[in-house]
C-alpha cells in the first residue's frame, strides 16, 4: 500500500521508497506474490496480485509511480484489505505494508479494521518516509493494532529494513 499523494513528493520520500521497493524485489521468490495498491486523491489497484516470476512488470509499475493529489489514506487501508482478503493464503505471510509520510488523520474506523483483520492473520507493517512528521506515534499504534511492526525510513537504512520485513513471518 503505497502513498503516492503530493506530501511524498520530496527526495526523501517517493524516489526512495521506489528504490527500497525495487531492492527489495532481488530476494523474493517466484512463487511469492504481491500485489500493489496506491492512494492519492483517490485508492486504486495498480498491480493485481502477480507472481515475482513477472518482475519486469512489477518494476515498471513501482517504476511510473509519481506524487500528487490530496492523502485518502483511509480509502487506500479499505481497498488494500479488500484486496489481501480476497488473496489470502491460509499459512502464507499475509501483510500489508503501508510505505507512507504519515500526512493524514487515522480514524476509528480505520483503526477497528486494522484490528479486524489482525485477528485473522492479515498483519499490518507501516514504513513512514521522511524526516518525521509527527505523525510516527499514532502509526506507531496502528501498527500495533495491525500485529505489524512500525520503522522510520531514512537513506541509511531504507534497504535493511524493508528486506527484513518482508522476510518476517509474523509477529504475536
Amino acid at each position: 500500500l503505497l502513498d503516492v499523494s503530493g506530501s511524498m513528493n520530496s527526495v526523501d520520500k517517493l524516489p526512495l521508497l521506489k528504490a527500497a521497493v525495487l531492492d527489495m524485489l532481488s530476494m523474493m521468490r517466484e512463487e511469492d506474490k504481491i500485489s500493489v495498491v496506491v492512494f492519492s486523491g483517490k485508492a486504486n489497484v495498480l498491480l493485481k496480485p502477480v507472481s515475482f516470476k513477472e518482475e519486469t512488470k512489477i518494476r515498471k509499475a513501482i517504476n511510473n509511480l509519481k506524487s500528487s493529489g490530496k492523502t485518502d489514506a483511509a480509502a487506500g487501508i479499505k481497498l488494500a484489505y479488500r484486496v489481501a482478503d480476497d488473496n489470502y493464503i491460509r499459512g502464507g505471510n499475509n501483510r500489508i505494508i503501508l510505505a507512507t509520510d504519515g500526512e493524514f488523520p487515522i480514524d476509528e474506523n480505520t483503526r477497528e479494521l486494522v484490528g479486524n483483520f489482525a485477528s485473522e492473520d492479515i498483519f499490518l507493517t507501516i514504513f513512514n518516509f521522511g524526516k518525521g512528521t509527527g505523525s510516527s506515534k499514532s502509526l506507531e499504534v496502528l501498527a500495533k493494532t495491525g500485529r505489524g511492526n512500525y520503522e522510520h525510513i531514512s537513506r541509511e537504512n531504507a534497504q535493511s529494513k524493508l528486506i527484513r520485513e518482508a522476510k518476517s513471518k509474523r509477529k504475536k
